[in-house]
Parts: C-alpha cells; structure tokens; sequence
C-alpha cells in the first residue's frame, strides 16, 4: 500500500510539474503577445504622429500664400534665394516677411526635431514630406546661412538639415501644397 500511495504522489508531482511547465508556457507565449501588441501599437503611434504633429495647415498655407506673394515666391520658387533676395529680406522694410519666414522654418524644425528624436514615424514622413522639406530647404538655404553667420549660431535649423541629409535621396513624389 505505501508503495501505491508513493506512486501516487510521484505521478501527482510529475502532473503538477507538467501543469507548472505549461503554466509557464502559457504566461511566456501571452508576454510575446502583449510585447507583440505593444510594438504595434508603439509602431501605430509614430505612423500616426507623422499627420497629427505636421504643421498647422492653414496656418502654414496662409504663411505660404502671403510669402508667395512677396519676392520670396516660396510655392512658385525653382532656385535658391539669391543673394539678392537675401539683401532685400534683411531690410527693415521687409521685417514682416521675416517673421513669417522666421515662422515658417520652426514649424518645419520642429516637426524635423520630431523625425529625427523617434517620435514620428520617419518612413512615414519620408514618404509624404521628403520632397517638400529638401525643396525649401535647399531653396531657403542662403537665407538660412545668412541667419547663421548673423546669429554666430551653426546649429540654427539644423534639425531640417539633418533630415533632409538623412533622407538623400529623397523618395520621389510630387509638389503638394
């Protein structure tokens, strides 16, 4: 009888251990899942943050329409400002289209910030954004040094820089506005 009742006890112990085992498994496969589900979600969030942290549109196409207006031509422009038009921007007269200029690019640094620190999905934005960043950037450059030299300051905009030396070659897409 004792020999019964240890054979007992061995196969409860040996159930027991099974049933641990699969205990284990069963919490280990619902971790893959919830760190699964979190990646997505994580992933999810950046794509989403690639529209909801853009500029302001509005405020941005009112920005463009009044510049567009002036001699800087922001939506119409095909080249780099000259150093001309950078002249002309730095006269007091011109104080107003430097603000909003002024304006303008910490809209674009910003959401460059957000690229490059890993808050918005940079595939995401690369593929809706990259053409319109290089393009003003490269179009508004002189003026952009011109702030740095003025400003001692290297580093002015330098989150646009970094994303649009990131993104070469950019994907191709076309001019939106």
């Amino acid at each position: 009888m004792i020999e019964h009742i240890k054979l007992f006890l061995d196969a409860l112990t040996a159930v027991g251990a099974i049933a641990a085992a699969v205990g284990v498994y069963v919490a280990y496969e619902q971790l893959e899942t919830l760190n699964k589900t979190l990646e997505d979600n994580r992933r999810w969030n950046k794509v989403i943050s690639a529209f909801s942290i853009t500029p302001n549109n509005e405020e941005i196409n009112t920005i463009e329409e009044e510049l567009n207006e002036s001699f800087i031509k922001i939506i119409d422009r095909t080249a780099p400002l000259s150093a001309a038009d950078v002249e002309e921007l730095c006269k007091p007269e011109n104080a107003r289209l430097k603000i909003l200029l002024k304006n303008y690019l910490n809209e674009l640094e910003s959401y460059c910030t957000a690229i490059n620190v890993g808050a918005v999905c940079e595939e995401t934005a690369k593929r809706k954004y990259s053409h319109k960043i290089k393009r003003l950037f490269l179009e508004l450059r002189p003026y952009i040094e011109r702030l740095r030299t003025d400003h001692n300051e290297p580093t002015l905009f330098i989150e646009i820089e970094q994303v649009v030396k990131m993104w070469e070659p950019p994907i191709p897409a076309g001019r939106t506005y």
